[in-house]
């Protein structure tokens, strides 16, 4: 099968024969000081698909410190249980692979809790079918107000085994929130999530459950999981990072600009 990069360069080229290529955004990136991404897989697709060469910087997402510092409280009253629980939080929809993710808990006893936006209503449907009574699926939780970072921190393992991200915020709070990770193997989470996660095929039941079930067994990451991941991913890391290169960016341009006078 094709690599990404290939497909990207497959999907430019066809986007020219059939004049969709974005002209006016491949003027804007040829003439910009840098581009920013906050992974090596999105420059490389950027790059294939654009046919440029410009200055790419890493520049991370940033997560709200909140989801390391709020309880299990509310969203344990909420939910109405205490015994530890997997949480996949994300859109209703084939990409994020909620189905496959229930089928594979199904007949471990283990609670599951997918919460998200339905963004593809027959895939909801097909999820709720399959769905036994160790599933509960809810509406999305807003990220605005507690309950969310509660969900975090009441959960114990968060296993997201979609077939591709380009940061998954989600698990970015899941883990600030010393949640376990799974994730899918089809992208390159573990540029960003390390050791902090397992990784696995979005399509085998077996090892979405194995992967799953062990995650659970050990129990949350230990506090120094989750300032790692903050001192690195929060917001006030990410506004230093562009400020630097913002700074960096008027600096190159006024000395440019002194050399010419």
């Amino acid at each position: 099968s094709f690599s990404s990069e290939a497909k990207e360069r497959q999907r430019a080229l066809r986007h020219r024969l059939t004049r969709r290529f974005p002209r006016l955004q491949h003027k804007l990136f040829r003439n910009a000081k840098a581009i920013t991404t906050p992974t090596a897989r999105e420059e490389r697709r950027f790059r294939a698909y654009f046919g440029l060469e410009p200055r790419f910087v890493r520049v991370v997402h940033g997560v709200d410190e909140r989801f390391a510092t709020t309880g299990p409280e509310a969203f344990r009253e909420k939910l109405g249980h205490v015994e530890p629980f997997v949480l996949h939080c994300g859109a209703f929809s084939p990409t994020k692979n909620q189905l496959n993710l229930i089928r594979a808990l199904k007949g471990t006893g283990v609670r599951l809790v997918c919460a998200g936006h339905i963004h593809d209503p027959a895939y909801r449907e097909a999820c709720a079918k399959e769905a036994g009574p160790e599933v509960t699926l809810l509406d999305p939780i807003p990220h605005e107000g507690g309950l969310l970072p509660s969900a975090y921190a009441a959960a114990t393992t968060f296993s997201m085994p979609s077939y591709n991200e380009a940061f998954a915020l989600a698990a970015m709070e899941a883990v600030v929130a010393r949640c376990r990770l799974v994730l899918g193997n089809r992208w390159e989470a573990d540029e960003i999530y390390g050791t902090a996660a397992r990784y696995v095929d979005p399509d085998d039941l077996g090892a979405i459950r194995e992967a799953t079930m062990a995650a659970l067994s050990e129990g949350k990451h230990p506090p120094e999981v989750s300032q790692q991941f903050l001192a690195r991913y929060s917001w006030r890391a990410a506004t230093e990072e562009l400020v630097r290169l913002y700074r960096e960016i008027v600096e190159s341009s006024g000395e440019s600009g002194r050399q010419h006078e």
